[in-house]
């Protein structure tokens, strides 16, 4: 069963777990984001209860090196923007579109 969040001592702890957990986001801001060159996505989720240690949630959507054709990846924004795929073993082709 769940505890529920019922006095200000509680309320002080969530306080204490997000600022937690905002200062582990700040102090590892360069490992979450990595040296990947053609990261599209990172999204980050905080788990906090009162009866659990807090938790952070990291998932990155990468694409691969070998599939982005680099003379269509804008530098300037560092995004895809109409990223030809590569043909890959199943003579697939696709594109990629940056969401806007």
């Amino acid at each position: 069963m769940r505890t529920v969040f019922t006095k200000d001592k509680d309320r002080e702890l969530f306080i204490k777990r997000v600022r937690d957990i905002g200062e582990s986001l700040i102090k590892n801001a360069e490992s979450i984001v990595g040296s990947e060159e053609y990261i599209i996505n990172i999204s980050i989720m905080a788990n906090i209860s009162l009866d659990e240690v807090p938790s952070i949630n990291i998932s990155k959507d990468i694409l691969p090196e070998n599939s982005v054709n680099a003379e269509t990846y804008n530098m300037n924004e560092n995004r895809p923007y109409n990223a030809t795929l590569k043909p890959s073993k199943n003579d697939y082709e696709g594109e990629l579109k940056p969401s806007r």
